[in-house]
């Protein structure tokens, strides 16, 4: 478990410093405090653990050990010197860094100030009350001296041990770093010095920081969270713990249900030997249509070709499916994929002809649907969304395209009737100026109830002689629409 310095608040309102990482002296006259990391509070003794395992794991009273002390932090716009210099004066006791040798870890001992120096170093005198002496001065970054710690011992007294056994299918997840992450968050929140993942017999495991880990079975062996603290704490600790657990179990399922369909996933992505196939990909809302209700489409496609169609499930809910066509041929194969596979492609139609194009109850583009085999087709509103194989989707746009192509051509012949019309009208208007209206009236009653035809063409019609002389409407109506499909 990586270290978590400072204070946590308790439950009580009070502070409780972390414990995680420690410092222990020797014997109860030593001076120098050695780097250490807690792992369990046994009665008066204590159980730590060294950095890259310079000393073995051993127990030491609770009285030779204390929390180490959180670094000094400088406020904004301070240096790390500023801070120190109103921490500490020329002639106090202060602690300097150790560094870790092949017997010992690193750790802090005992110093006096003598003086701040240029280049921001400061002259420190090794043990206090000793002569100072060249032999016995030092000169130090910052960085490497501190204020004496005021950190008091462990006290084994107020110092509770809780277990909070785990169930076998977490054991597991103890050792990861979310579990870490885990007893961290507890730990802050509940106030307590020490939460960690361990055994309920060996106390906690070894830190993930430290390079003794790699070593160490613990992780393997690991059957429960121990909480170290007040005893409130350590209560509400627990309660905490028993909630994220409950949660885990549902996180646990879940890798277990992705693990399971990750190995279905491979076993179906191996092939067998001289085996060829083609795959592609198929978006979530499209398998149903590709392999058809109940799977028929593709039933169909495996009889009539002999190939073999897998369904691969995207791992996640929406993600596109893939799938394989296994066969022992591979122009057979391709054929199936492209009897298969269904393609969209959007047909963009101007908004004046929409009415042309889908036809009154989209007669027409239900019919071409049909003639071609189209999957589906659908009116977007401003474009027709087209979904089939990529043969049916050819034909289909080719007959969008000729239908679109006799759009201006129906145009044109309205454009032209339209002119007839207002031709006769004209004829209307000039004989009514010259006094024929009524006859022609009385003829064109007679010549628009039969559809236009010529009157003079029907041999029991009474006015069929006079009908070159007067010029019927109904007569040069018909002469005109045939002009007009002329010049067409």
């Amino acid at each position: 478990m990586a270290p978590v310095q400072g204070l946590t608040k308790a439950s009580s309102g009070s502070t409780v410093r972390s414990l995680a990482s420690v410092e222990v002296r020797k014997n109860a006259e030593a001076t120098t405090w050695y780097d250490a990391e807690l792992r369990d509070v046994i009665g008066r003794r204590t159980v730590l653990s060294f950095a890259e395992g310079v000393w073995p794991t051993r127990e030491v009273p609770c009285d030779s050990v204390r929390p180490a002390q959180p670094a000094l932090e400088p406020p904004a716009g301070s240096s790390l010197l500023d801070t120190l210099m109103q921490k500490v004066s020329q002639g106090d006791a202060v602690e300097f860094r150790v560094a870790a040798s092949a017997r010992n870890p690193p750790g802090w001992a005992i110093g006096k100030l003598l003086g701040f120096e240029a280049a921001g170093l400061l002259r420190v005198a090794i043990g206090h009350g000793y002569p100072e002496t060249a032999n016995n001065t030092l000169l130090l970054t910052p960085a490497m001296v501190r204020p004496v710690s005021v950190e008091r011992v462990i006290d084994p007294l107020s110092t509770v041990r809780q277990v909070v056994w785990v169930e076998p299918m977490l054991r597991s997840w103890l050792g990861t770093p979310d579990a870490r992450g885990c007893c961290e968050l507890v730990q802050g929140v509940a106030g307590l010095g020490l939460v960690g993942a361990g055994s309920g017999a060996r106390g906690i495991g070894l830190s993930a920081t430290s390079e003794a880990v790699a070593n160490d079975d613990d992780s393997e062996q690991f059957d429960a969270v121990i909480l170290l603290g007040p005893e409130a704490s350590c209560r509400r600790g627990e309660m905490l713990l028993r909630i994220h657990m409950m949660h885990q179990k549902e996180v646990e399922a879940f890798h277990e249900r992705r693990r399971r369909k990750l190995k279905h996933l491979n076993e179906q992505l191996q092939l067998p030997e001289h085996v060829v196939h083609s795959s592609f990909d198929v978006a979530a809302d499209l398998v149903g249509r590709t392999v058809g209700k109940g799977g028929v489409r593709a039933q169909r496609v495996e009889e009539e070709y002999g190939v073999e169609i897998r369904v691969v499930d995207g791992r996640r809910e929406g993600d596109p499916c893939h799938i394989r066509i296994l066969g022992d041929d591979e122009k057979v194969v391709e054929k199936a994929r492209d009897e298969l596979e269904l393609l969209r492609q959007d047909y963009p139609v101007d908004e004046d002809r929409v009415g042309w194009m889908l036809g009154k109850g989209k007669s027409n583009i239900q019919d071409m649907a049909r003639k071609t085999g189209l999957a589906h087709l659908k009116w977007t509103g401003t474009s027709l969304e087209l979904c089939g194989s990529y043969r049916s989707l050819e034909d289909v746009v080719l007959l969008l395209d000729s239908h679109a192509e006799y759009y201006d051509v129906y145009q044109e012949m309205s454009r032209q009737n339209e002119e007839i019309e207002r031709s006769f009208d004209a004829l209307d208007v000039a004989a009514e100026n010259a006094g024929l209206m009524d006859r022609r009236r009385g003829l064109e009653s007679k010549g628009r109830g039969k559809s236009r035809e010529p009157q003079g063409r029907r041999k029991d019609d009474a006015g069929a002689q006079a009908a070159p002389k007067q010029r019927p409407r109904s007569a040069g109506r018909k002469s005109g629409a045939g002009k007009g499909g002329a010049t067409k």
